[in-house]
């Protein structure tokens, strides 16, 4: 009976554990761990660095990983139809909305609360800001309504060197990986499209995309919205990078 009573505990822990993405989650923090020893001299790695490191981690993996869950939470109805996303717990009805907000609710509070006061403030609002970046604004409003949600989204992506890098150097003139942020606005549409394109074999509706002005068929005759041409070019009338899968 202890045995049974056990499995059904890790069992429910798995499925919280899944709400917060866990493998984004570590790139997130892989990424502000980065900005944290860009931040410092190496001769200053010391016993308080490494207390920040620590304490500044734990936060950002909790609020990161309540924005996680805030979004599958959002999108159970489009996770419910996709093949890569309709084993998550909301789609097979093992969590209900309600404990998945509160859930998030409790697990971004404490990362919050963590570094606002074992870190500093700068790092809290930053943090904050990136949450809400990607929870609301992001999922809830952008999402649905333009095609360039990822490029402006793609703001929250740019922020754990930014949050790294604030947690163990907080003078707010110091915080020189902003600069990142504007790059990766310049430089992310590639990806956006992609990103686009998968969510619309979910049910979405398919929205035709362009990318620098020419519009990328090869993607939309993917997904059968279009067919080949008779005759033509046989080269790639859209010229995208190569994207990596999410």
């Amino acid at each position: 009976m202890t045995s049974l009573a056990w499995q059904q505990t890790q069992s429910r822990l798995g499925q919280f554990l899944a709400l917060t993405k866990p493998r984004v989650v570590s790139l997130i923090v892989f990424c502000a761990v980065i900005g944290m020893f860009l931040a410092v001299p190496f001769g200053a790695l010391d016993a308080r660095f490494a207390w920040l490191a620590l304490a500044a981690t734990v936060g950002i993996a909790l609020v990161a990983g309540a924005a996680a869950a805030i979004n599958c939470l959002v999108e159970q109805k489009i996770d419910a139809v996709m093949a890569r996303t309709r084993g998550r717990p909301l789609p097979r009805g093992q969590l209900t909305p309600g404990e998945t907000l509160t859930f998030a609710a409790i697990v971004g509070g404490s990362g919050l609360a963590l570094l606002y006061f074992e870190v500093n403030a700068l790092t809290m609002w930053l943090t904050l800001g990136t949450f809400i970046g990607y929870a609301i604004v992001y999922t809830v409003l952008l999402k649905p309504l333009t095609p360039q949600n990822i490029v402006i989204g793609g703001a929250s992506g740019a922020m754990p060197p930014v949050l790294g890098w604030a947690a163990v150097n907080s003078s707010s003139r110091n915080l020189a990986g902003l600069e990142r942020m504007a790059d990766l606005l310049v430089e992310h549409p590639g990806a956006g499209d992609s990103h686009e394109v998968r969510h619309a074999r979910g049910g979405g509706a398919v929205r035709a995309r362009v990318l620098r002005g020419v519009e990328c068929r090869s993607e939309r005759r993917a997904l059968g919205v279009i067919r080949p041409p008779a005759s033509g070019p046989a080269t790639n009338p859209c010229a995208c990078p190569a994207w990596s899968p999410r």
